[in-house]
């Protein structure tokens, strides 16, 4: 009797002096992935506010790269100059496209950047590839959509000259960027959130993990 008395207080101090031995060494890891996450969310919040602010300095780069994808679908006779982006150089259909704020590319990444932000600073329990990964992949829609509205507009002015270019440019492009814009950011959250089944290995993970807590708290007591 006295044997198995002076037992279980030894192995429950050895238990405690386990679990006091290991909690600084994951504590540090979480503080580190929490501070990664922060930073990163920070320099998301800080591009926005870059791109908001230098748009007017980054437009004659997105005119280049601009003629340069039109070039791909159109071929020659596109050019760039300044903010304006030419089609049709050399022919009877030559239209000059000035990339001001709201046709630029600026005011879709903004955005998304503030929710890539968000979503790194707020959603802790997803994987922060996801949440990468969900960002970036809106960021390549968002600028793919803005192309395609460009596309639009030259091939409506090819076929209706200005009348087409003026639907294009107030209705159907707008519209099709706007639905594009909103299909990346569902996009975004989607793969940063995850489906079903990542979501259920998750919170099965944190169920797993307080039920094994419990058991060793009942333990601990069954052994006192």
């Amino acid at each position: 009797m006295s044997t198995a008395s002076t037992t279980a207080p030894t192995a429950t101090s050895t238990a405690t002096s386990a679990a006091v031995a290991q909690a600084p060494t994951t504590a540090p890891g979480r503080r580190l992935t929490r501070a990664a996450r922060l930073g990163t969310a920070a320099a998301l919040a800080a591009a926005a506010g870059a791109l908001l602010l230098a748009w007017d300095a980054l437009t004659p780069a997105e005119s280049r790269w601009t003629a340069i994808a039109l070039r791909l679908v159109f071929g020659p006779g596109t050019g760039a100059a300044g903010d304006v982006v030419w089609t049709g150089i050399g022919t009877d259909r030559l239209l000059g496209m000035q990339l001001t704020m709201l046709c630029s590319t600026v005011v879709l990444l903004a955005p998304l950047c503030l929710l890539g932000a968000a979503l790194f600073a707020g959603l802790r329990r997803s994987p922060a590839w996801r949440i990468a990964a969900g960002t970036g992949a809106a960021l390549l829609v968002a600028t793919l959509a803005n192309q395609l509205r460009l596309a639009l507009l030259v091939v409506l002015w090819r076929w209706q000259g200005q009348s087409g270019f003026d639907l294009g440019h107030r209705y159907l492009g707008s519209i099709g960027v706007i639905i594009l814009f909103a299909v990346s950011m569902y996009l975004m959250v989607r793969i940063a959130i995850g489906g079903r089944r990542a979501r259920a290995r998750r919170t099965g993970g944190r169920r797993t993990g307080a039920t094994r807590t419990r058991e060793t708290d009942n333990t601990r007591m069954v052994d006192q």
